[in-house]
């Protein structure tokens, strides 16, 4: 069985809505995708960009939708949100009174693909749970 957890993001720090990242299996797929992004493409100006636009929503800064916006896909269990730069995407959920959870990365190119299976990796979330690793 799948095991959800999170963990505080390290790159964005000291804001009103706390930052985390999801860990399935102990593995953070938002932290795979960085590393392949910088291996492979050298779009890394571009994940420094969406993190300076994360840390300006989680200290409740307005962002035009072009960069910030809530993506609103049939009946999801949380409110899910997409920051984006010109090539790449992060998705992010909130959880109620724990703050945003970044889920996963992709590419412009894979967009809809990523959603198909964000959709899916939500409703297991939902199914299953998810633990805080910092409050253990």
């Amino acid at each position: 069985m799948t095991k959800f957890s999170i963990r505080l993001s390290d790159k964005v720090t000291s804001t009103r809505i706390k930052l985390y990242k999801l860990a399935i299996n102990k593995v953070c797929p938002i932290d795979e995708f960085e590393n392949a992004v910088k291996r492979d493409t050298g779009l890394n100006l571009e994940i420094d960009k969406i993190y300076a636009t994360l840390e300006d929503s989680c200290n409740l800064v307005l962002l035009p939708k072009t960069k910030f916006r809530q993506l609103r896909l049939g009946k999801l269990p949380y409110r899910l949100f997409e920051a984006k730069s010109k090539h790449l995407r992060f998705y992010l959920i909130k959880l109620e009174k724990t703050g945003r959870v970044i889920l996963l990365g992709g590419c412009k190119t894979s967009q809809k693909a990523d959603i198909k299976y964000l959709e899916m990796l939500i409703n297991n979330i939902h199914s299953q749970g998810i633990t805080n690793l910092n409050n253990s």
